[in-house]
């Protein structure tokens, strides 16, 4: 990766950074979260980003994000193998920072549902109802 940034010309561009503990101001620090994976299941980062009130961009996969970001609302899903709409769904936020504002604003909010009480509620009905 580092030789084609290198190739690429984009060193004052792209920044790889080691392992960090704790993301989180990174995450807060973000414009957006991109996630462009083709298959997912529950995908943890996109409820960090949401959680930290930054909205996220993600390939609509058949499970996982879909059920996670509300399109348009806390963050924008994408066809799979359209890199036309991603880049178009990035540059939208890059550049319009008060819908990204606002995204990220729905994002925290939108996330409440899956708190933990929210989930052990959910955990205690589906135990008592064997």
């Amino acid at each position: 990766i580092q030789a084609k940034i290198k190739a690429l010309n984009l060193e004052n561009s792209v920044e790889i950074l080691p392992f960090q503990k704790n993301i989180l101001p990174y995450i807060q620090y973000a414009k957006c979260t991109i996630l462009t994976s083709r298959f997912e299941g529950f995908p943890m980062s996109l409820i960090e980003s949401l959680a930290a009130g930054t909205p996220v961009i993600s390939v609509d996969c058949e499970t996982g994000p879909r059920h996670i970001i509300t399109n348009n609302e806390d963050g924008i899903l994408v066809e799979k193998e359209n890199p036309f709409q991603l880049a178009e769904a990035i540059s939208l936020l890059i550049a319009n920072e008060e819908k990204r504002k606002k995204m990220g604003q729905y994002a925290a909010v939108n996330m409440l549902r899956f708190s933990p009480d929210k989930i052990y509620d959910l955990w205690k009905q589906q135990f008592n109802s064997y």
